[in-house]
């Protein structure tokens, strides 16, 4: 993408960099085994194939949502994880965890049983009406990937 020829100010202009997720998949912790196909949400065009960028959040008590990012650091401090509010009928918490993954994940072999290690929480988001939740972290320079679950669940 060359973003290492973009001309560096002195002092840096704070810019934006719209990210939207490489792979979204799910895993059920009452069925550790059971893979998540990702075929309901593809569409087809005179292209081929392919996957909507807006992604859908799942989760129940025991089902989770494994989001995963490329964030390649070319000079950003910080990194935003926004999360589009649809009508709900009761305020819910999520917890969002980071996980250890510094290869992509393969979503047509994740499971409950076969998935990058869960790091300690970072944070709950909570989602109380409709609307934008988000989270604020540091970019650590490479993928990040990040698990959506119910707090508590």
């Amino acid at each position: 993408m060359r973003f290492d020829e973009i001309a560096r100010t002195s002092p840096p202009i704070p810019r934006e960099l719209t990210s939207f997720p490489m792979s979204v998949s799910l895993v059920d912790r009452a069925a550790p085994g059971h893979v998540f196909n990702d075929y309901l949400a593809m569409r087809t065009t005179r292209a081929g194939t392919i996957s909507p960028d807006d992604r859908k959040v799942h989760v129940t008590q025991s089902v989770s949502t494994i989001s995963q990012f490329r964030a390649i650091d070319w000079g950003m401090e910080s990194c935003e994880l926004h999360v589009v509010i649809l009508p709900m009928d009761r305020p819910t918490t999520l917890a969002l965890y980071p996980l250890n993954a510094t290869v992509p994940v393969d979503i047509s072999t994740l499971s409950f049983n076969v998935r990058p290690p869960w790091v300690v929480k970072l944070d709950n988001i909570v989602l109380r009406q409709l609307g934008l939740a988000q989270k604020t972290f540091l970019c650590d320079g490479r993928r990040s990937c990040f698990r959506f679950r119910m707090h508590g669940g």
